[in-house]
């Protein structure tokens, strides 16, 4: 009976969280991402056994300094009033990418390329 009530109660955790996380995009006017055909490893990201759609893990390397940033951002949003986790930061950036017009993502993401390309060759 107490594992039901602890499934229960997780699932009423995740529930409320994602709509607190939905809140606060929508508070600064961004819209939810589309959701995507396809996630990470070939694996389809449709819908779940309840509905919801399914997550992905996924794993990548960044740069210290690209990592730091991630921390001065939580801070930032810290000193806003807003506690984030990492993950919430990587899809709120997507969604700003993903309004982006093709001249911009490719002058914002060409140096991006560059670094990865150069790390590919040594």
């Amino acid at each position: 009976m107490a594992g039901k009530d602890v499934k229960k109660a997780l699932g009423a955790s995740l529930k409320a969280e994602a709509q607190r996380v939905d809140e606060r995009f929508s508070r600064n006017g961004l819209a939810k991402a589309e959701k995507a055909g396809k996630g990470g490893k070939g694996k389809a990201a449709g819908k779940g056994k309840h509905g919801k759609e399914q997550t992905v893990r996924d794993r990548f390397t960044l740069p210290e300094s690209e990592y730091a940033r991630i921390g001065e951002l939580k801070e930032r949003c810290l000193q806003a009033g807003l506690r984030v986790k990492k993950s919430e930061l990587l899809r709120a950036g997507l969604r700003l990418l993903a309004r982006l017009d093709q001249a911009r993502l490719k002058k914002l993401l060409g140096g991006a390329a560059a670094r990865t390309a150069k790390k590919a060759g040594t």
